[in-house]
């Protein structure tokens, strides 16, 4: 009888759609998955086409390190641009050099990775790893040297509790993007005249919320699968979770978490810059803060963080009254 249900479940196996198949990265490999989790097939040949640092090598020369970075990119931004375009069609030329660069710093959801960041801006530019600030300021870094305004923005909401991400204006296209290269999401703002978190408040509390609508427009989601994590110190103290039961919970928590970040905990949000008893949350230009060393790589003054805060405490005000 064995022997008979082993042969019917190879025989059904074999009817089974690949295109109906999920996986997850769990243990070193790619393995097959519950369906309501995981990615398809498809999107793990998507995201494997960034899995790889910036480049292999550095050079002392920080402006032919920067010319030899973006040339480089731009070269396989035309290769993916075809594999891009399917997975979004309809976006701008510059839509798709954000979602690039935002794929291309990252990949996929690491995590995080307790350590001590080399001080050594360069670095960035060797390794994917890192926490959420690194990324936020790695992909910064990148959409620095590509012309962009930047800022990075550390702030806590209830349902993102602590988090960093890179606010990136595009004063050709007046398009305003804010990027969480650690979720692998982007939002994005047509007609803007500033970053992102200024243009947003010009929004209503329901116009934000529309970003999270079936065929709304103003976010891009792309795939994530974790497929590193240092569990830290946590380990130490209770059950570290593993790369399954992440990879099953960080689709919806990505979804609800910044749903209700841009929506009804907007005011937490900006609250956190601009309120003195907040003790987690700040806007900083990549030249200094947190990594003053990517002063180094000829990075521009960025988004301006004071017009932030003056409009934030206006929009606070208005919204108390």
């Amino acid at each position: 009888m064995r022997a008979v249900i082993a042969k019917y479940l190879r025989r059904m196996a074999n009817r089974i759609d690949r295109a109906d198949l999920r996986y997850i990265a769990s243990q070193g490999a790619i393995r097959p998955c519950g369906l309501e989790f995981g990615l398809s097939e498809a999107d793990l040949h998507l995201l494997q086409h960034f899995w790889r640092p910036i480049c292999r090598e550095i050079t002392a020369d920080q402006s032919e390190l920067r010319k030899r970075v973006t040339a480089g990119l731009q070269a396989d931004l035309a290769s993916a641009s075809d594999l891009l375009s399917r997975s979004w069609p309809g976006a701008t030329a510059q839509d798709y050099l954000v979602l690039y660069l935002m794929l291309r710093s990252n990949g996929s959801y690491p995590v995080y990775s307790v350590r001590n960041f080399p001080d050594d801006a360069a670095s960035y530019l060797l390794s994917e790893a890192g926490n959420c600030t690194d990324h936020a300021y790695r992909v910064g870094l990148l959409c620095d040297w590509f012309g962009l305004q930047v800022r990075a923005a550390h702030f806590w909401t209830p349902s993102v509790p602590g988090h960093s991400v890179a606010d990136v204006y595009d004063p050709v296209g007046r398009t305003a993007y804010l990027i969480d290269s650690n979720f692998n999401c982007l939002f994005f703002i047509r007609g803007a005249g500033a970053g992102f978190l200024e243009s947003a408040m010009n929004l209503s509390t329901k116009e934000r919320r529309e970003m999270f609508r079936r065929g709304g427009r103003g976010r891009v989601a792309a795939p994530v699968i974790v497929h590193f994590y240092d569990p830290g110190p946590s380990a130490m103290t209770r059950g570290a979770s593993t790369l399954t039961e992440l990879n099953e919970a960080v689709e919806s928590a990505r979804a609800r978490g910044w749903e209700s970040a841009l929506s009804n905990e907007f005011p937490d949000l900006l609250a956190c810059w601009v309120s003195p008893d907040r003790k987690f949350g700040s806007v900083t230009p990549l030249r200094g803060g947190y990594r003053p060393t990517l002063s180094a790589l000829a990075i521009g003054e960025g988004l301006s963080t004071s017009t932030l805060m003056v409009r934030a405490r206006a929009f606070l005000g208005q919204a108390a009254d």
